[in-house]
């Protein structure tokens, strides 16, 4: 779906698709995203922690 994104989990060997559930127009910014596991995915070229150590963000997920 259109605004899906993509998360790699630390202990995870693939990639999972979430749905953001976060509330909108808080004018706060968000420290964490409140998410719907959809499941996993095959994403060329971040399989098998291929992204591990590009200096990637970590960001907190909520998971419900």
């Amino acid at each position: 779906m259109v605004g899906d994104g993509v998360a790699i989990f630390s202990a995870a060997a693939t990639p999972f698709i979430i749905r953001d559930t976060s509330p909108r127009n808080t004018g706060q910014k968000m420290l964490h995203i409140n998410a719907e596991l959809i499941g996993d995915a095959y994403v060329h070229g971040i399989m098998d922690g291929e992204t591990i150590g590009r200096g990637e963000t970590l960001q907190e997920i909520h998971l419900h």
